[in-house]
């Protein structure tokens, strides 16, 4: 047998010979057994379809761009001996909402403000010290590297960038320059996601030609806010993008009067019809008074949040009148809480969704039970995904409290008629005891499509409904057929960074992430001589539902790669 060692003595051609000659999971493998430059570039090429470049992550930090970033540039460019690295890259995601230098010191400093103080460590004064700006040199190795990539990615197929203006302006003008060109240019999808300041307007100045766009407005203070700025500058951008498949915009400003909104309005209005196949609005619906509907005939994603704003039932009954209109047939709805215009929607719009998602705080009661017996069933032959993440703990009636047989429990009724059911978010929990175990025995015998479940409580009891939760995954276990040939994989995504979690599962001296956006913990199902648990998986940092750093795998699935592989695979020359 050939040791490691010696294959990394071979020359560059015959390793690359072996390498075409393996699987996916074969070269994950051989990368992790053989950690030499020479075996990273050749395994990359062939692993990584997809690479994500993010500012503000410990593999990039101070002076460290600079001294690896020459291997890197000299390997963009196809040659007769070695073809680019990025050949056959078709996704290429980048997060440039952090431009801070990260330590490990500065990560550790992180953690222990969480553990002393839980969420009030992500106060803007506890985090600024923190906020120490990665030098302008390697903001251009940075920069420089993105363009090798868009160079030497000649199969691209999309590109993700999400920004904020925490970036310097010189910086995001570049990326600008370099990434938004006209799609007769161009072969691959563009999808912006900023998140701006009412002072950082002038951030939306150069976006364009975007295919996917998403628009986020914030201020510290709500005085701070100037809807007349806002409007304007975003229907600016909806006009430099002529080709707009998605738009998004959020925005937390007082209530507007329809008449403040009209600058962005107008240039939906004047989009070609059918266009938009994703739409999503958040605080205020206001501008999507008097749309011209037929722009939104042909969408398939609808995200509506908007629940603080006095207009908000008119505008909700407004939009679905609209929609039905329009004969919208809509795949997915995901809506801030729930009240009579989406109860209505929900039974007689035109569309069977297959995915639907309900969140917020709300004490609907009545609705509660019509909504299991009505509109539940009357979506299960299509429903692939629901999420039902009621904040409130008013009630029992939003989730699966108690024992399933129990009167009070209508969810097991209506969710055993999902038998397409693959992802469901549910609550389980009540006064720190949980039912999770018993709703999954209920479901997985006719859901034979679900694969997981994600982990909600209410904001009121979550210590004791995850001490609860902890202990029942702990003891359970299973010898029942059912659950032959099953994968299935239990979900909890802290919402406050790692402030409500189950004790950490990481290994022993292992960096926690210092920017990210939430803390993922799993237990997959695990079968040992015949019998049935859950074994609980190591913690995984997420950035927008990407994962940005994993405790025990660099890569990311079978084809991606986070920027701490690609950065490992080219230390040396070969």
């Amino acid at each position: 047998m050939t040791s490691p060692s010696m294959l990394t003595t071979l020359p560059f051609e015959l390793l690359r010979e072996i390498a075409l000659s393996l699987d996916k999971a074969s070269l994950k493998a051989l990368r992790l057994a053989c950690v030499h430059p020479r075996v990273s570039c050749v395994t990359s090429a062939l692993l990584f379809e997809t690479i994500t470049l993010r500012l503000g992550t410990l593999e990039w930090t101070t002076n460290w761009a600079q001294s690896r970033f020459p291997y890197l540039y000299s390997r963009r460019v196809n040659t007769s001996q070695s073809p680019g690295i990025f050949a056959d890259c078709r996704t290429l995601c980048i997060d440039t909402r952090y431009p801070f230098v990260v330590t490990v010191d500065k990560c550790l400093a992180l953690e222990k403000l969480i553990e002393e103080m839980g969420t009030r460590a992500f106060n803007d004064t506890l985090l600024d010290p923190l906020r120490v700006r990665i030098p302008e040199l390697e903001q251009g190795a940075f920069f420089e590297l993105l363009r090798g990539v868009c160079s030497g990615a000649k199969k691209l197929h999309t590109i993700d960038w999400r920004s904020a203006d925490d970036i310097p302006l010189r910086l995001h003008k570049d990326i600008c320059g370099l990434l938004l060109t006209p799609l007769a240019t161009r072969q691959h999808v563009l999808k912006v996601s900023i998140s701006v300041t009412t002072y950082g307007l002038s951030y939306l100045d150069d976006l364009a030609h975007v295919d996917f766009l998403a628009i986020r407005i914030a201020a510290r203070h709500p005085s701070d806010y100037n809807v007349d700025n806002e409007f304007q500058a975003a229907g600016d951008v909806v006009k430099r993008c002529p080709d707009l498949r998605g738009f998004e915009f959020y925005s937390k400003a007082a209530v507007f009067t329809y008449e403040t909104s009209e600058p962005l309005r107008a240039q939906l209005n004047k989009m070609p019809a059918n266009s938009l196949e994703v739409f999503k609005a958040d605080s205020n619906l206001g501008f999507t008074h008097g749309l011209d509907w037929s722009k939104l005939q042909n969408i398939k994603q609808l995200w509506v949040s908007g629940d603080n704003s006095i207009t908000y039932i008119q505008d909700l009954t407004e939009l679905f009148t609209g929609l039905e209109g329009a004969g919208t047939r809509l795949d997915k709805l995901s809506i801030e809480n729930y009240n009579q215009p989406i109860h209505d929607y929900l039974l007689t719009g035109n569309s069977l969704l297959t995915e639907l998602e309900l969140w917020g705080f709300w004490k609907t009661v009545d609705l509660g039970v019509r909504f299991w017996e009505e509109v539940v069933p009357r979506h299960a032959p299509t429903l692939r995904h629901l999420m039902i993440h009621n904040l409130s703990n008013s009630n029992k009636l939003w989730g699966w409290p108690g024992e399933p047989d129990e009167p009070g429990c209508p969810a097991k009724k209506a969710l055993q008629k999902c038998r397409n059911l693959e992802n469901l978010t549910v609550s389980f929990s009540e006064g720190g005891l949980c039912y999770l175990t018993q709703l999954i025995e209920n479901l997985v015998p006719v859901c034979r499509d679900l694969h997981t479940i994600n982990l909600v409580y209410d904001v009121y009891t979550p210590e004791s409904d995850i001490d609860g939760t902890r202990v029942e995954l702990q003891e359970w276990s299973s010898t029942s057929k059912i659950f032959d040939g099953r994968a299935l994989t239990l979900r909890y995504e802290d919402l406050y960074k790692g402030c409500r979690r189950f004790p950490r599962k990481s290994p022993e001296g292992e960096i926690p992430a210092l920017w990210f956006d939430g803390l993922l913990q799993t237990w997959k199902l695990v079968r040992d001589d015949g019998v049935y648990r859950f074994e609980r998986q190591n913690d995984v940092y997420l950035a927008d539902d990407q994962v940005v750093w994993m405790s025990d795998d660099k890569t990311t699935g079978d084809i991606g790669a986070l920027l701490y592989t690609l950065w490992n695979g080219y230390t040396t020359s070969v």
